[in-house]
Parts: structure tokens; C-alpha cells; sequence
């Protein structure tokens, strides 16, 4: 512990293996115009890193966990590092050919032009080979043996939290299940994740936002993009400032500026001009 550490802002906590807390001496808003006093209360932590004035309460379980400074996680069930994981970076979505053969492998910052590229290099495989051992690289960079909780970050009453990146400032309340995925966020274009909705194996860029029991699956929605209202995007890269809601985007590259908000399917689709409905 530090030592400004004060032993009274944690109670009924169980501990093992390795811990490292802050100092816990200020108060935190958990919701407009209610604060609670930052610390830990009522959870079970086995090697993890606190920052300072995080607010930890009410957690079933939080293992192998980094949680930054000013972070709160309050009413989850688990929230985990299994150990090693790269947060969803490496897989390959099958794009424009929904079993395979356009592969695209992802990381946290890929965009639209970048995914088209390699969608559509074909017998390219100078460009094919440069970008896998690219990716690879990348991969091995992001590789952690931890659950990384950024500072200023907001999770709460979900049930599983694993294996995840969360960006400074994201928001996780009411989710069902987030795990081996990237949230890249900042204080000003958050990635929120809410009311019911899903996210595994995918990376979420800045600004966006899945909620109303959406489901995002082994895809990536880059900047300010939503899914909503049962949307479901699997094997699929949405790009910026298009939503995808009550319908379903699997095995497709979806480009800017798309509305999609009707029962609608969108299969092994390449569409990196976007710009329609």
C-alpha cells in the first residue's frame, strides 16, 4: 500500500495473492449529484492493482485486474484477467465471404480504408504477408496477463467483464456480458457499453455506443458507430458514424454513414463507400 493509504476506507473485503492499493481519501460521482467515498467495500480482489481513489464495491469476484485511478466498479458479478489475452486483437474476420478467404485481421485502430485494402488485395500476397506479420507484431505488443480497467473508467451491475482493454472513460452499466474485447475511449468520445447489450471477441472505437440487448461478436465498430434495439454485427467491420439497429451485419465491411434500422439482414457484403440506408 501507499503511504497515504487509510485502512478505514476498506471493509468487509477478502484478499489473496498480490495486491497493491492506492490511497483512498476523496469521493466519487456515481450518479448526477450523488458521491460515494472512493475504497473498497464488500469484494473479493485476488492480484490486483488499485489505483488511487478508485470506488470498488459490491464485486463477486475481481481477479488479475489493473484498475487506474478514479475508476469505479460497483455491482459486478466478475470482472477477470484469465491469465493472458491480447483483447481481441489478431482475430481474422471472414469479410465479403462469410466462410472465409478474405480474412481480415483486426487491431484496436484498424479503419475502413486499411480493412478494404486487404479484403480486396486478392493474389496480393507481398501486401498480404507485410500486413499478417504486422498484425502479429501488434498482437504480441497487446498481449497482457491482466484485465485492464483505464482511470476514469465506469462499470457497473454487469454480470462478466474479462479479458478487456477499457479505455480512459468508457462506460460498462447494464451490460450483459463484455470479454476479450478493446474499448478505446478518452473523456470526450466515450465507448459506452449499456442497457443489456453484448460484446466478445470485438474491438469498439471511440464514441461509440452498444446498447438496448445488442449484440457485437468477433467484429469491429469503428468511431462513433452504434449498434441498438437487438442489432446484431458478427464477423463485421462497421465504419464510422453508421448504426446498425434490430437487424443483423455478418461477414460484411460496412463503410461510413450508413443507417441500417429495420429488420434487415446484410450478409458477406463489401460496402466500404457507405453513405446509405
Amino acid at each position: 500500500v501507499t503511504t497515504e493509504f487509510q485502512a478505514d476506507r476498506v471493509s468487509q473485503c477478502w484478499f489473496s495473492g498480490e495486491i497493491v492499493l492506492g490511497s483512498f481519501e476523496s469521493e466519487i460521482e456515481i450518479e448526477p449529484g450523488l458521491n460515494v467515498p472512493t475504497g473498497l467495500v464488500r469484494a473479493t480482489i485476488i492480484n490486483c492493482v488499485i489505483g488511487h481513489n478508485a470506488a470498488i464495491r459490491d464485486v463477486d469476484l475481481l481477479s488479475r485486474c489493473v484498475i487506474g485511478a478514479g475508476a469505479t466498479v460497483i455491482g459486478c458479478g466478475q470482472v477477470s484477467g484469465s491469465g493472458s489475452t491480447s483483447f481481441g486483437n489478431g482475430y481474422a474476420m471472414p469479410l465479403g465471404v462469410e466462410t472465409g478467404g478474405r480474412d481480415v485481421a483486426i487491431y484496436a485502430e484498424i479503419d475502413v480504408p486499411v480493412a478494404e485494402a486487404i479484403a480486396l488485395a486478392g493474389g496480393n500476397t507481398e501486401l498480404l504477408s507485410a500486413y499478417s506479420d504486422a498484425v502479429k507484431g501488434y498482437v504480441e505488443r497487446a498481449t497482457s496477463t491482466y484485465c485492464i480497467i483505464s482511470p476514469g473508467t465506469v462499470v457497473r451491475h454487469t454480470a462478466k467483464v474479462q479479458d478487456v482493454y477499457v479505455g480512459e472513460g468508457s462506460v460498462i452499466d447494464g451490460a450483459t456480458c463484455v470479454s476479450h474485447s478493446t474499448l478505446l475511449s478518452n473523456s470526450d468520445e466515450r465507448a459506452v457499453i449499456d442497457s443489456g447489450a453484448a460484446v466478445n471477441h470485438s474491438v469498439v472505437q471511440w464514441g461509440c455506443h452498444v446498447s438496448t440487448m445488442a449484440l457485437v461478436d468477433h467484429s469491429v465498430l469503428t468511431e462513433h458507430s452504434h449498434v441498438e434495439r437487438h442489432g446484431k454485427v458478427t464477423d463485421s467491420l462497421v465504419g464510422p458514424n453508421s448504426g446498425v439497429a434490430e437487424g443483423e451485419v455478418t461477414a460484411s465491411l460496412l463503410g461510413p454513414f450508413v443507417g441500417f434500422h429495420h429488420q434487415a439482414l446484410l450478409i458477406a457484403s463489401l460496402w466500404p463507400e457507405g453513405k446509405g440506408n
